[in-house]
């Protein structure tokens, strides 16, 4: 879900995405408007928070790291996929 929503086409990469907070405005590389993500883009952290709280539970095993790295992966998916760009007028 890399769409401008004001042009329509991609508005940028996805490590760029990966990057970008609800704070943080970056321009469209197709428009040049400024986009971002939505504020319910800090939720896609949580299976992140829930793999550091697994590697805490099982004392940093192979299977708390494991779900770390689920987790971690997780997290990265979810703002790919779940989470939309935004306009940003101001």
């Amino acid at each position: 879900m890399r769409t401008c929503p004001y042009c329509g086409q991609q508005a940028l990469t996805a490590l760029r995405k990966a990057k970008l907070g609800p704070t943080r405005l970056v321009r469209c590389q197709s428009c040049g408007k400024r986009v971002s993500v939505s504020p319910g883009a800090v939720l896609a952290v949580v299976p992140f928070l829930i793999g550091i709280g697994a590697v805490w539970y099982f004392r940093a095993s192979p299977l708390g790291i494991g779900a770390l790295v689920v987790g971690l992966l997780a997290m990265f998916v979810v703002h790919e996929y779940a989470v939309p760009l935004v306009r940003r007028d101001a």
